[in-house]
């Protein structure tokens, strides 16, 4: 099912529990609102991944409140309860993709289980068990660009059921190849036991998700070590063995990637994209680019004014 320009009310009803869950038994369902209010109330959803343009949305769950922007994608596994919430002065892009129950295990199987084997003993459903890390997830050239390609054509009109669940399969795909991404760094920690290197994980992302949620505050390594519920030594050691820069390296880095697609797709005076970021002034801002976009603001200006600034990517990548 696919139900595209919902407005806020709309947005409500399609992903209200009652209504998906009979849904998502037999198929899945590919939700696309534009709205500037909307407030979904906490309910168990099927297996859902979400992203959003031209705004921002808030999940809240597990007592944690976390937002979806142009920047990055949540997936929230079937069963767990969440809420979501859109309060904009201009209109946000929703986009909720449901995943009928069953092609989580479907696509799973097709991966791991060799062909002959396929070919003598089909797949039976809900042969594996597997959860996604609920965290936020920066966009990138292995899950992005099928997403953005789904979007594409469902907003284009498209209609036929098999070539979507065909897609979904392919979106799914990718999302477990990146989920084994994370599996082996976790893996690669330098700690002894399984839980240990799970449970370090776990904490770390707890304060990627702060900065994706909350990059233009000020931070500091003091605030986003009680985010992981770490001393900030053994926090700033587990975050470089994991992303392989410092925490604070990476907030200047998100900054900097966010300040890049607003100079690229708004006409936002370079003060105010400096602003809007969590740079402290142009120069700042300037450097930052430098840095982690190998640009300035002027250049990168300049080349969206060449290309028109209606031009913009699906989901900046990086």
């Amino acid at each position: 099912m696919i139900l595209r320009h919902l407005s806020g009310d709309a947005l409500v009803e399609a992903t209200s529990s009652a209504r998906l869950d009979p849904i998502c038994r037999q198929e899945s369902c590919i939700v696309i609102a534009h709205t500037h209010q909307a407030e979904c109330d906490f309910a168990s959803r099927p297996l859902m991944m979400a992203a959003a343009r031209g705004g921002r949305e808030w999940y809240a769950f597990d007592n944690r409140r976390l937002t979806v922007s142009e920047d990055n994608f949540i997936v929230l596994n079937e069963g767990h309860f969440h809420a979501s919430l859109i309060q904009s002065e201009t209109s946000v892009e929703s986009i909720k993709i449901f995943f009928r129950r069953g092609l989580l295990d479907e696509v799973l199987a097709a991966l791991v289980t060799r062909l002959p084997s396929l070919l003598d003993n089909p797949p039976s459903a809900h042969t594996h068990v597997i959860e996604f890390d609920e965290n936020l997830y920066p966009h990138d050239r292995l899950v992005s660009p099928v997403l953005a390609y789904i979007r594409r054509q469902a907003l284009n009109g498209s209609n036929d059921p098999a070539w979507f669940e065909e897609q979904l399969g392919y979106l799914l795909e990718r999302l477990l190849l990146r989920h084994r991404q994370v599996v082996l760094r976790v893996h690669a920690l330098p700690c002894a036991r399984a839980g240990t290197r799970q449970e370090i994980h776990r904490r770390i992302m707890r304060a990627v998700d702060y900065i994706e949620s909350c990059y233009e505050r000020p931070i500091d390594l003091e605030r986003l070590a009680r985010e992981a519920c770490l001393s900030k030594f053994h926090f700033l050691r587990a975050f470089r063995d994991i992303h392989g820069l410092t925490p604070l390296d990476y907030l200047q880095r998100k900054r900097a990637l966010v300040a890049k697609r607003l100079l690229t797709t708004t006409a936002l005076p370079i003060a105010q994209v400096a602003e809007a970021v969590g740079c402290s002034s142009r120069a700042t801002l300037g450097r930052q680019l430098r840095r982690w976009v190998g640009a300035t603001p002027g250049a990168l200006r300049a080349d969206a004014g060449e290309a028109g600034l209606s031009a913009r990517v699906d989901f900046a990548t990086s």
